[in-house]
């Protein structure tokens, strides 16, 4: 009778909790237990259900996407999303491997076993049989769950057609998660492995970073469709933007082998962008600038790393020479930040390269120094740290120099107190 009652209780508890504290619950739980949580009744279901698709992980496979595709349809579903992170790895296969060779290069790859004989402790386990069946499984996979996103531009089409229909969708990543080497998993269970592991005894461990077709074509499907003027229609509601595109052009002989980003060239605007994050670009001034002003009255945080900017045929003499001088003061005059961060190498086509350490290690950063002195500007105003020269002590070195003359540098037009950590160095166009 006590417990019938107790039961009852606990039922009726259950269905009163109000809604923001089974959300506050939820939040810490793990995704088995969401899942559970969700046959508890409707307030449970619907705070669980937004936590479980607020994030949508990706993988290069037909089954991924095709979950995808079967979220973005469904009326409740597709309001929870406002992540999509996409995994871009893959399995590195230049053609099916037989038995042999799959148990030799294949086998237990990409799951976190960090060592050889970690590896051939996990293979032991299985008989013969068992390790066929893998073999057969992961064949499989690669000739019809892999082959078919790249095939006849099947991949950007349906991250288009999903992303789309996503109204919350405020964020999308591109990662390639891989285990640490050094800390490796443990022998484990094969339920403690992720489905695919379960499936083809291997998860991809193969990526190439923003040199993966993959990276460009979720690029491609988000920026650059026959839509383009529109596609912010895409992730109207994006608060947090960021883009990295390979190694630095400024840490290379010749700038000349790297083409301007194209990205930019038409106006973007996010109403409620917050966070802009953009590392290793070549810009022209007037695209960054753009893309900056039409986002002056909502960003609060901003990083920059590793660019360059290319003021091309425009014709520039004097302290307009300093292109990211120049670009210091306008993110001073346009923006309302409460962050801003700096960090790697700064270059022009004008003979302007800065560096915030030596690329491996930044000095410690004291409160005075220019770095310091350079975003407090850029976030808080007042003193500019760069100071113009007069017509007087100005030197107005020609950018085409001969192989004897001496390049036109920043300092023949500003003046600065430098030190480590925002440096000067002279580049030889």
């Amino acid at each position: 009778m006590v417990d019938t009652n107790c039961h009852e209780l606990a039922t009726q508890m259950l269905r009163d909790t109000p809604p923001e504290i089974a959300s506050s619950i939820c939040e810490y739980l793990e995704r088995p237990d969401l899942r559970n949580v969700r046959l508890l009744n409707r307030v449970f279901d619907s705070a669980a259900r937004r936590i479980l698709f607020r994030t949508i992980f990706l993988k290069v496979n037909s089954l991924s996407f095709s979950r995808l595709s079967k979220i973005s349809k469904n009326e409740t579903l597709r309001h929870c999303v406002e992540v999509v992170m996409y995994d871009g790895r893959e399995l590195d296969l230049s053609e099916i491997p037989d038995f042999e060779d799959w148990l030799h290069y294949n086998a237990a790859r990409g799951i976190g076993l960090a060592t050889l004989q970690k590896r051939e402790g996990f293979l032991a386990r299985f008989s013969q049989q068992q390790l066929q069946e893998y073999h057969f499984n992961f064949c499989r996979y690669a000739t019809l769950a892999q082959e078919q996103i790249s095939q006849e531009g099947n991949e950007v089409e349906w991250l288009r057609e999903a992303t789309r229909r996503f109204p919350r969708l405020s964020a999308i990543e591109y990662a390639e998660s891989e285990p640490d080497p050094e800390y490796g998993r443990e022998l484990q269970q094969l339920n403690l492995f992720s489905h695919m592991a379960q499936q083809i005894l291997a998860e991809p461990d193969e990526g190439l970073g923003v040199y993966n077709a993959h990276f460009w074509a979720l690029v491609r499907a988000v920026f650059c469709g026959q839509e383009r003027p529109q596609q912010v229609k895409f992730a109207p509601n994006l608060c947090s933007f960021k883009l990295s595109h390979g190694d630095h052009p400024g840490r290379f002989h010749s700038q000349a082998n790297f083409l301007p980003t194209k990205l930019f060239d038409k106006p973007l605007h996010w109403k409620y962008l917050k966070k802009l994050s953009l590392e290793n670009l070549v810009l022209s001034p007037t695209c960054l600038q753009q893309l900056i002003q039409g986002h002056s009255s909502t960003p609060r945080s901003l990083e920059l790393s590793d660019m360059s900017l290319r003021h091309g045929d425009e014709t520039i003499s004097g302290s307009s020479r300093a292109l990211w001088i120049r670009m210091v003061v306008f993110l001073s005059q346009t923006l309302s930040l409460e962050r801003v961060r700096l960090v790697g190498y700064f270059t022009t086509d004008t003979n302007e390269a800065w560096s915030t350490g030596d690329g491996f290690v930044s000095p410690p950063l004291q409160e005075r120094c220019l770095l310091r002195r350079i975003e407090y500007f850029i976030t808080h105003g007042g003193t500019c740290p760069f100071t113009p020269k007069t017509s007087a002590t100005a030197s107005d070195v020609d950018l085409a120099v001969s192989q004897n003359e001496a390049p036109w540098i920043p300092e023949h037009s500003w003046t600065w107190e430098e030190d480590d950590t925002w440096r000067f160095v002279a580049l030889r166009l």
